[in-house]
């Protein structure tokens, strides 16, 4: 079921950056800060829900390896649609990637949601990756053609906010 994402199904024993596929989308944002500091940002729930749920309710966060991530987000109509997964790849201050799996969707193998952080400058580029529909199945192409259009940037500009106001 892990296709050619063994990533996905945990298998993946590297250290990062986890590989990204042909069908990646990538959102970025500089934040003038070190990557020590922004990823104190990801270590717990409270602190993560406070900018990745901009736009999305974040219903559980379990920092570390094999912890899990799992997101709500509300559709036009009132529909709600609910992605998670564990995750896979834990390397402070560098990189989380978790399984984003879209709950009921009937996916091969989930999509890979993955931060990167990255020294740049003064401060830090975090990077959104959405990615590995290549392995998703029958429905990658028009998946990722939806998230492409969906994914924004506003919980990178939360992250960003909270980040540069308070120090």
């Amino acid at each position: 079921p892990c296709g050619l994402w063994p990533v996905a199904c945990g298998l993946y024993t590297g250290t990062m950056p986890t590989p990204i596929g042909a069908l990646a989308i990538r959102r970025s944002i500089y934040i003038v800060a070190p990557p020590q500091r922004v990823w104190q940002e990801f270590t717990r729930f409270e602190r993560l829900k406070l900018w990745f749920g901009v736009g999305q309710v974040v219903n559980r966060f379990g920092p570390g390896p094999g912890g899990y991530l799992e997101v709500e987000s509300s559709e036009p109509g009132g529909q709600t649609r609910t992605f998670g997964g564990r995750i896979v790849a834990w390397e402070p201050p560098h990189e989380i990637t978790a399984a984003y799996d879209w709950t009921g969707h009937g996916w091969t193998a989930p999509p890979l949601l993955t931060f990167r952080l990255t020294p740049a400058l003064e401060g830090t580029l975090v990077e959104l990756i959405l990615h590995g529909f290549e392995n998703t199945g029958p429905s990658a192409a028009a998946d990722h053609r939806a998230f492409e259009r969906t994914l924004a940037t506003l919980t990178l500009e939360a992250l960003r906010e909270i980040i540069e106001s308070a120090d």
